[in-house]
């Protein structure tokens, strides 16, 4: 079902117009990111109690690859533990990089940007949710 283009587009587009995490806040993010090529920047709130990720929403503007892959990654986090976290990371990111292994089945949604890789500036936009979620340390 990734590899059909209709049911790619239709997933993202979702995820960008309705993203069920996104909400602004005056608390302070948790980790601050913004891409270097572009308007893309992300906010990410994160309550982790006991290396648990118990809630997580984020804020942000850029294009429809970046604000759905982050809707996408972060809704997939929520009860997890930063170890899961961190391996999600280095699938996803051997998904977007076309380098190494990875699961599928870990991947789940995130498969619709299998073929990402063959835009570089789109790489960069998929990619910008695992390099913020670097800074929580671990990677």
């Amino acid at each position: 079902m990734y590899k059909d283009p209709n049911y790619r587009r239709e997933l993202i587009m979702k995820h960008y117009m309705k993203p069920l995490l996104k909400k602004q806040s005056d608390e302070k993010e948790t980790i601050y990111y913004h891409s270097n090529q572009c308007v893309d920047e992300v906010k990410i709130y994160l309550t982790i109690e006991n290396d648990i990720v118990k809630d997580v929403f984020w804020d942000g503007q850029g294009c429809a690859v970046f604000q759905s892959s982050t809707d996408i990654f972060l809704s997939m986090i929520k009860d997890k533990d930063i170890n899961y976290v961190n391996t999600l990371i280095e699938n996803y990111e051997a998904l977007i990089n076309r380098v190494g292994s990875y699961d599928e089945n870990m991947l789940g949604d995130l498969m619709v940007y299998f073929n990402v890789g063959e835009h570089l500036n789109r790489a960069v936009c998929a990619k910008m949710v695992s390099d913020a979620m670097k800074q929580l340390g671990g990677k």
